[in-house]
């Protein structure tokens, strides 16, 4: 591929992420300043991360090892947490944008791979994992990352390099969402359709190094090895009673509300079957993206059916979503092999209709502002305060940030 090419398959992606990106992050202070995000920003902002305090490391078995680590950094640097919260995410989107295109031009051809990618900034979730502090873009960057290394270890003559990324994507993958681990067994079946018998049994026993670790770790620390699971399910309907207004629990219509029409979930479901097929484009990229779309809306239905998992909280349901887009993106390319005039109105018809969610990224990014005067309470509270425990709403957690008050004087 030329250069000249490589710039046209980027120009569409660069255009949405600064029309539609860039706005939203220069409008918004962090988004998660709302009640489902309150847990996962009480992480972020050190309440739940490695203690600041060398030698008292500790773990909330509700959340990934991963994230803690990540997010301790900025406490031990003196940064910004939120800036730098918000950056890996950006960073994490941008590189899962990256290895989607890749993943797609092989998979349905540059034109189709182009949109879908440039579609993919149009999902208002995927969007605002790009400008929060959240663990949605660096999942899902790692999801396609591994994907990607394993369809180019498929034919390779050298296949150790790519089966080493792979198994460091997809276990950095379950350190950033615990409920990736239900994953991981499709990357562990697509190992042994690339490298065969023997060589794929290795990778999918070494794909399970960092579920093992969390049920260890787990193990010895509450003395369940799947308590994390029960913790997190748990917190999950607790969360749910207060998502009555953002509609009903029930997966396809989320996804579809979500993707910006019913026709483009279909069109993602007619796309699955394209990539199954593998007779478009190239077979092992297709059949990747394939296997990891329908595993993963099977896997994602049992989860919310079992109530295990919140429809409604979208970023939940990021990677999944990224995957409809590639189905999108497959029945594009399918339909432009058989006919540019009737790819072309598929294709831009199911753009404009994921077009229309540019609204509500908007709107998200304009009402979920911190209130106006937090940042400067927070700073008086910080420059005042005594030894003593102070009380901060749980609502906004990102008041411990601006406080500048180590996380062991805050009860929240």
């Amino acid at each position: 591929m030329t250069a000249r090419s490589r710039i046209s398959l980027l120009l569409p992606v660069a255009t949405v992420i600064a029309l539609v990106v860039v706005p939203a992050w220069m409008a918004s202070d962090n988004l998660h300043a709302v009640v489902e995000s309150t847990s996962y920003d009480r992480l972020l902002l050190g309440l739940r991360t490695l203690d600041p305090q060398p030698g008292t490391p500790r773990w909330d078995a509700h959340f990934p090892l991963g994230t803690a680590a990540l997010m301790s950094v900025p406490w031990s640097t003196g940064l910004d947490p939120v800036l730098f919260g918000r950056s890996v995410s950006l960073v994490g989107s941008l590189l899962a944008a990256v290895a989607f295109l890749a993943l797609l031009v092989r998979a349905c051809g540059p034109v189709a791979a182009a949109g879908g990618a440039a579609a993919l900034f149009l999902v208002p979730a995927f969007t605002r994992g790009a400008v929060v502090t959240g663990e949605e873009a660096p999942c899902t960057a790692l999801l396609l990352l591994g994907a990607w290394a394993l369809v180019r270890g498929h034919g390779a003559e050298r296949k150790t390099g790519w089966m080493l990324a792979s198994l460091l994507a997809v276990n950095g993958m379950v350190l950033f969402r615990l409920d990736a681990m239900t994953l991981v067994p499709l990357f562990a079946l697509l190992g042994l359709a690339a490298w065969g018998v023997r060589r794929g049994a290795v990778y999918g026993a070494l794909s399970f190094v960092s579920t093992l670790g969390h049920v260890a770790l787990s193990w010895v620390s509450i003395g369940d090895p799947v308590g994390f699971a029960r913790v997190a399910s748990m917190n999950i309907r607790r969360n749910a009673e207060g998502f009555d207004a953002l509609g009903p629990d029930v997966l396809p219509f989320n996804l579809a509300a979500e993707l910006g029409g019913w026709p483009v979930l279909v069109g993602a479901l007619l796309g699955l079957g394209f990539l199954l097929r593998g007779r478009d484009g190239e077979r092992a990229a297709a059949r990747t993206l394939g296997v990891l779309l329908g595993g993963a809306l099977l896997v994602d239905l049992v989860l919310t059916m079992s109530g295990a998992m919140e429809a409604r909280t979208m970023r939940y349901l990021v990677p999944l979503l990224t995957l409809c887009v590639a189905g999108n993106a497959a029945l594009v390319g399918a339909v432009l092999r058989r006919g540019r005039g009737a790819g072309a109105a598929v294709g831009l018809g199911l753009f404009a209709l994921m077009l229309g969610q540019v609204g509500e990224i908007r709107r998200q990014a304009a009402d979920e502002r911190l209130p106006e005067g937090l940042v400067q309470t927070a700073e008086w509270l910080g420059a005042h305060a005594g030894p003593g425990v102070v009380l901060v709403g749980e609502q906004h957690p990102t008041f411990v940030v601006h406080s500048g008050l180590p996380w062991t004087q805050l009860d929240v």
